[in-house]
């Protein structure tokens, strides 16, 4: 519960639009379906921290309070994530 009370904490001075929500205008439909459906395989975890990041803004110092970790677990999450959707969407789509 005290970490859903910090997320809402940190969804309040979060930019108001969505990097995800935004991805139509950046990406083709399909590309970004297939980035919507590669982050939502994420562990869930890993999700956290690559959602907080991208779509809310948040620096990993600030998801580790969210979470309750430490700013190093925040930082190999990210990169593992990242790792994890270059493979599954494809290098060269996430450059």
């Amino acid at each position: 519960m005290r970490r859903l009370f910090a997320f809402q904490a940190a969804a309040a001075t979060a930019p108001t639009t969505s990097t995800v929500d935004g991805l139509e205008s950046v990406l083709s439909g399909e590309e970004a379906a297939q980035l919507r459906a590669a982050l939502s395989s994420l562990p869930e975890k890993t999700r956290e921290a690559v959602t907080l990041r991208f779509t809310w803004g948040l620096e990993p110092k600030e998801i580790a309070e969210v979470l309750g970790v430490d700013a190093g677990a925040v930082r190999v999450r990210l990169h593992r994530g990242l790792a994890l959707l270059r493979e599954r969407v494809g290098a060269d789509s996430l450059r």
